[in-house]
């Protein structure tokens, strides 16, 4: 059931973002971001998936069952930077976790590739990155 909640945000913030205008797009990652951060907090890994583009999207839900022993204790977003006329941005997220196996907790740094790409008549910005190999 959460899956599919998840899923309707997930359209809705397609949506949100799908205005040809690029102070809506910039603000729809903002969202998008916003949201990415919070499901990934909640440690729903697979459901980020959501947002993964098609080319990466069977391996992105393969790390993430990969993470499931993986507990995210904070997300931050460090920045956004907007690549001017090609529809694409870099965000850099901070990421506290650790693992139920070691008990070690980690900091990354987690460099994103965002694309903002047109998608059976709406527009919404798709995540080019992987997930990280949380170890």
């Amino acid at each position: 059931m959460n899956l599919v909640r998840l899923a309707v945000v997930v359209m809705l913030l397609a949506f949100a973002g799908g205005c040809g205008v690029k102070q809506s797009a910039q603000s729809g990652l903002e969202e998008t971001l916003e949201w990415y951060r919070i499901v990934l907090e909640k440690g729903e890994f697979e459901a980020t998936g959501l947002l993964a583009a098609d080319s990466i999207a069977q391996e992105y839900q393969e790390r993430a069952r990969a993470a499931k022993d993986t507990r995210i204790v904070w997300c931050r977003i460090l920045s956004v930077y907007y690549l001017e006329g090609s529809g694409e941005a870099e965000a850099t997220l901070e990421v506290e976790y650790y693992s139920l196996v070691t008990l070690k907790a980690k900091t990354i740094h987690w460099k994103q590739q965002w694309v903002y790409a047109g998608d059976k008549g709406s527009s919404r910005w798709r995540l080019k990155t992987l997930l990280p190999l949380f170890n």
